[in-house]
């Protein structure tokens, strides 16, 4: 058993990770899109490339969505300190 302590705690760099990956698919669907010639790209393609971006776009609001709850629980403890 490694030095690790498991905390219990959100890591946020799993999803600055999830993010990443997600960006690196929708790049490389893109390209492949630009590479096909106009009438070679089918329905399909399309289809593929708007779940990704609404998974990418899903992922990147729940990013914010976390930052701003980690930002409240902060501000509140803040309060109730002074």
């Amino acid at each position: 058993m490694a030095d690790q302590q498991n905390t219990g705690g959100f890591k946020i760099e799993s999803l600055q990770e999830t993010i990443k990956d997600a960006e690196q698919l929708v790049i490389e669907k893109l390209s492949s899109i630009k590479e096909k010639s106009a009438d070679k790209i089918d329905i399909g393609d399309l289809f593929d490339m708007q779940w990704m971006m609404n998974k990418f776009s899903q992922l990147t609001e729940m990013s914010s969505a976390v930052l701003a709850g980690a930002h409240q629980a902060i501000s509140a403890m803040n309060r109730n300190i002074k």
